[in-house]
């Protein structure tokens, strides 16, 4: 009996998870930042609308709302369909990786849906959505006030 070498490769067929779901780590005024973790290096996509808005649309045929574990929730959001801002970000497995939402309205809530891709092309089991907010600029002068109003005043004397 003769023995051959039989050589194969496996097909990627596991959807990526998320470690870390997309988390908000910085708020200014008209942009958010954050960041998220992945168990395989891929792509993160993100669609911004405005919060409450009806996301994923339906397509062309269907009704009523569209359930975020399908390919057309997925598509939307991969594709940037139907949203006031979208973009993408490479991921590494299992690291921290940061991405900014700009161009965004002061003191406004965003609903910010999310999915990954692996390299294999698999999508993760179904659309995340977490709600941001920008900074309201009164804020910010009301903060910054506050901050400072009881420091002592180091340019003149009471006496």
């Amino acid at each position: 009996s003769r023995v051959e070498k039989l050589s194969f490769t496996t097909v990627d067929r596991t959807p990526p998870k998320f470690n870390t779901n997309a988390t908000v780590n910085k708020v200014e005024r008209t942009s958010v930042g954050l960041y998220a973790n992945l168990n395989e290096a891929g792509t993160l996509y993100w669609v911004v609308v405005e919060q409450g808005t009806e996301y994923p649309k339906p397509l062309a045929g269907q009704s009523g709302p569209v359930d975020l574990s399908s390919d057309t929730a997925k598509m939307q959001v991969s594709a940037g369909m139907n949203a006031l801002k979208s973009g993408k970000v490479n991921m590494s497995q299992d690291k921290d990786v940061s991405f900014n939402v700009s161009g965004l309205d002061p003191e406004k809530a965003y609903d910010l849906y999310y999915v990954a891709q692996d390299k294999a092309g698999n999508s993760s089991a179904r659309v995340q959505v977490i709600t941001i907010h920008t900074l309201d600029p009164r804020y910010l002068l009301r903060k910054s006030l506050y901050c400072c109003s009881d420091m002592p005043n180091s340019g003149s004397s009471s006496e």
